[in-house]
């Protein structure tokens, strides 16, 4: 998991770095799920389509010794069902977009609604003591909203991801058996509000309530006055 996580972690600060070029006043986007959505593309492709994908995700040295791949079509859908819990669909973006965006959004809304799924033992094991350490902060902290959509197609032909997005070059011949598909639009969507009774992001809220018995003589000031870079992290996978 070390190494998964550092890899995306490289990931996100490229791609930072990548949209920092622009003239963009906020940049909030989930790494974790643009890895996870090329990660189960990358099932799928195969040549240079594979390995330009493997470098921009840095899952070059993490599949360096365990690349299996197989042509076949139905391997590629087993495959995105057992590693993902995901599945591939067909949809008319051309002839149906308002029914395939519906579609997808209905599809995330279903899946994403994590709140009802938090239970005790959950909130526990991700607030125990062994993810968490105690330090004094005088934070000034604004409350905000922000929600982006982007489509990611040049940021990633800028990070190096050409070949998927070339009708010439792209090879995903691992979901159909021939060439033929190539990748034209990457959409990509995140969310996040942060007031003083907690933080919502895509669909998931979380409340962190401390005690205060235990006074800091020396507090770290923090003062959000200024632009800042924040992440959304799991502290147990370090992602």
């Amino acid at each position: 998991m070390k190494s998964l996580s550092e890899a995306n972690t490289q990931f996100a600060l490229d791609m930072f770095r990548q949209f920092g070029k622009s003239k963009e006043d906020n940049i909030f986007y989930s790494p974790f799920s643009i890895t996870s959505a090329f990660g189960m593309l990358l099932l799928g492709c195969r040549e240079n389509t594979a390995l330009q994908i493997e470098k921009v995700l840095h899952f070059n040295q993490l599949t360096e010794n365990a690349k299996q791949r197989t042509a076949a079509c139905h391997q590629y859908l087993d495959n995105v069902k057992e590693f993902y819990l995901a599945s591939a669909e067909s949809v008319d973006f051309q002839n149906a977009t308002e029914e395939s965006e519906k579609k997808i959004n209905t599809w995330v809304e279903t899946q994403t609604n994590l709140e009802d799924k938090l239970t005790a033992e959950k909130l526990i094991e991700w607030t125990s003591s062994q993810n968490m350490s105690k330090r004094g902060v005088d934070l000034y902290l604004p409350r905000f909203k922000v929600e982006k959509s982007y489509d990611l197609k040049d940021v990633l032909m800028a990070m190096g991801m050409v070949d998927v997005f070339s009708p010439q070059d792209a090879d995903l011949s691992g979901m159909t058996g021939s060439r033929g598909l190539v990748v034209t639009k990457v959409l990509h969507k995140a969310f996040v509000e942060v007031t003083e009774e907690g933080t919502e992001a895509a669909a998931a809220t979380g409340i962190v309530i401390s005690k205060t018995s235990t006074p800091y003589s020396i507090y770290e000031e923090f003062h959000c006055n200024h632009p800042f870079l924040f992440f959304i992290k799991q502290n147990k996978t370090n992602n």
